[in-house]
């Protein structure tokens, strides 16, 4: 449930921002590992994380074509054109650069969620990030998994915040964005919530090959914005 109390936002009965030990969030391998690497599910399940290709460019079409209009919404504020989502599916298989980075989450073959950032400018230590998981496959953590993992590759080019804009209505991914480990802020204008993530967190990564449980906190604190700008990279859907 999300309530508005003033300038804070309450997800579950929580403030958004609000210091909250949660559940563990499991890795098998270092998330700054650029090759693919195996994770485990909330629910004890193993997707493989690795980066989009040229060759995912049909999985993503069809990841984004299987969606229902609520979750396109949620993910892009408004019903897409296919134009729309043939723009989005190209800008996910870039190649990687230093502006730029997309991450797939994979369920034996089968696609199941994607994650990118894009720098904000050249020399910035910013980036916009967005997340999108299969409706028959959230609830299982993957879309946390995909920012952690992400958020550790940002780290490797020099980017400190990650920003990505949710929709006031999109419980699942406020509630992502609840429970992700390293700091993070909000802001709430106009019905969205913008979110921002610190890149470069305080815990070391994990680096074992066996599984290592980590409880994670997320601390911050929330405050009303004087504007919004909405980019079209910067937007999630539930994970």
């Amino acid at each position: 449930m999300i309530a508005q109390i003033g300038d804070r936002i309450i997800v579950d009965g929580t403030p958004l921002g609000t210091p909250r030990r949660t559940g563990v969030v499991i890795t098998v391998a270092d998330p700054t590992d650029l090759h693919a690497v195996d994770a485990l599910t909330a629910d004890g399940g193993v997707v493989t994380i690795r980066a989009a290709r040229r060759s995912d460019r049909r999985a993503l079409a069809r990841l984004y074509g299987e969606a229902t209009p609520e979750s396109l919404r949620l993910r892009f504020f408004e019903q897409p054109s296919a134009a729309t989502l043939a723009a989005e599916v190209d800008h996910l298989c870039w190649p990687e650069t230093d502006r730029h980075q997309s991450i797939l989450a994979l369920d034996g073959t089968d696609l199941v969620g994607v994650a990118s950032f894009q720098r904000t400018d050249d020399t910035g230590h910013r980036a916009e990030f967005s997340v999108f998981v299969a409706e028959a496959h959230r609830g299982r953590g993957i879309g946390t998994l995909l920012l952690e993992h992400l958020r550790a590759r940002a780290r490797r080019w020099g980017i400190s915040e990650l920003i990505g804009k949710v929709l006031w209505d999109n419980v699942a991914m406020l509630r992502v964005a609840r429970n992700l480990s390293s700091p993070a802020s909000h802001r709430f204008s106009h019905g969205v919530v913008e979110v921002r993530l610190a890149a470069r967190g305080t815990e070391a990564p994990v680096r074992t090959r066996n599984p290592a449980v980590r409880s994670t906190v997320l601390s911050g604190r929330v405050r009303p914005a004087v504007r919004w700008r909405a980019p079209r990279c910067g937007r999630a859907a539930p994970g």
